[in-house]
């Protein structure tokens, strides 16, 4: 009896799936050329039935994303979000790091990822003049973490750290927040950081922490270095409870600045 070329096409499949896995790539081959003759062989007969023709069908409705939409607007009902009120953030311990507790701020906190939020809003803090935030942070926290004037500020006025102030603390026992001015003091607001997994919560945070600071008027004097470095010019500024001051100086030293005593 002979074989047709197609059902000679099955017998070798049946060949090859008796094989097994002896010979995978092979029977995978053959099932692809399998599909592939029988595809054309029942395309010849329907154009030697046809002559080459085919009678039209009629349109068929096919379903697009804009009709899914309208169904699912008809059969369903708009439902509003749940809505979850989260706690409000509560500070109940916060400690300000000192100058000599930076070491161990830093080994903590070595290889983190940080966030920063600027000033970016209207609210008081965002708004009040950056020498303002500066007294009252004197009055409440004590003296800063950091200032120019505890480090080599000519040399960091060279490398581009320029920076007036900086207070560190810790929240809650685990939180790390850094306060610090953005321009010295001719600029508004101050600058906030911590880590980047509690980035999420920074600005609410930095609001809570420092609400009692922004409500309060009560400034403590201070004097610190700030050096401008479009302008090259060094400054010696402050609060010595009667106003704040600005005075050019020449490069300072590397001694602390003083408040000078009123004259007598």
């Amino acid at each position: 009896m002979k074989l047709r070329p197609w059902r000679g096409l099955i017998w070798a499949l049946v060949v090859a799936a008796a094989l097994g896995d002896t010979a995978p790539a092979r029977a995978q081959t053959v099932v692809e050329i399998y599909q592939k003759q029988r595809f054309r062989k029942l395309a010849l007969e329907l154009i030697d039935t046809t002559g080459g023709r085919a009678t039209p069908s009629p349109p068929m409705s096919v379903p697009t994303s804009a009709d899914s939409l309208l169904n699912l607007a008809q059969s369903s009902r708009v439902v509003q979000p749940e809505r979850v009120d989260r706690p409000a953030t509560t500070i109940r311990f916060w400690q300000r790091i000192p100058k000599l507790a930076r070491g161990h701020f830093e080994r903590r906190f070595r290889g983190e990822d940080w966030v920063f939020l600027g000033t970016d809003s209207l609210s008081p803090l965002d708004t009040m003049m950056t020498r303002e935030i500066r007294g009252r942070l004197e009055s409440h926290f004590g003296k800063p973490t950091r200032t120019l004037a505890d480090e080599d500020a000519v040399a960091s006025a060279a490398t581009g750290e320029i920076f007036q102030f900086e207070y560190w603390f810790i929240l809650e026992n685990e939180i790390p927040l850094i306060v610090t001015d953005v321009n010295g003091p001719f600029e508004r607001g101050v600058a906030t950081s911590t880590l980047e997994r509690f980035g999420d919560r920074l600005k609410e945070l930095r609001d809570v922490f420092m609400s009692p600071v922004i409500e309060s008027d009560r400034k403590a004097p201070f004097v610190d270095y700030y050096y401008d470095d479009e302008a090259l010019q060094w400054y010696r500024t402050g609060y010595d409870n009667r106003g704040f001051f600005l005075e050019q100086i020449q490069r300072p030293g590397r001694n602390r600045p003083v408040l000078r005593r009123d004259p007598e």
